[in-house]
């Protein structure tokens, strides 16, 4: 493991955030969610090929969490804006998401941290970004929004855990 700014994955991760903001400019649906496709993409192939091909870095490491916030918040600010997710979504989601990203930060200070998701964490992200998905599309259940507020409260009662060990 290094610390190397320009690797592919850095790059491919570097993606995103251009793709995170265009998400506060853009008002076509379509192109909203063709950047939204690439956004994804681009955050499943940057942890794929660090891995696959031995280039994980730890700028990479700091790196992939925050963009992925980045990514999600205005993603979810786009919605609000649109009237597509409720205040009480956005909310709850940007508080667990600054709880998390600021205790990452404190065990990453302490030595303690590896910006690695636990499986609570994964889940919990492919269930909101499920409900962030679907409620763009119009298609989304309320009892959703339910089972995205409980795996976000999963979520931060597991990091808790981490955070003592």
């Amino acid at each position: 493991m290094y610390f190397r700014f320009f690797s592919i994955p850095n790059v491919i991760t570097l993606i995103r955030v251009l793709c995170a903001f265009m998400f506060l400019n853009l008002t076509d649906r379509s192109i909203i969610r063709m950047v939204f496709y690439i956004g994804s993409v681009t955050d499943v192939l940057d942890g794929f090929i660090a891995r696959f091909f031995n280039m994980e870095t730890k700028f990479g490491q700091l790196l992939d969490p925050f963009v992925d916030k980045i990514f999600w918040f205005c993603f979810a600010f786009y919605a609000l804006n649109s009237n597509l997710i409720t205040k009480n979504f956005f909310y709850r989601l940007v508080i667990r998401d600054s709880i998390l990203f600021i205790s990452a930060l404190y065990m990453y200070y302490k030595g303690n941290c590896s910006f690695k998701a636990g499986s609570s964490g994964k889940i919990s992200a492919l269930i909101v970004g499920m409900t962030l998905y679907l409620s763009f599309e119009n298609m989304c259940p309320a009892f959703l929004y339910y089972v995205s507020y409980f795996a976000m409260s999963v979520n931060l009662f597991d990091y808790s855990f981490r955070l003592k060990k």
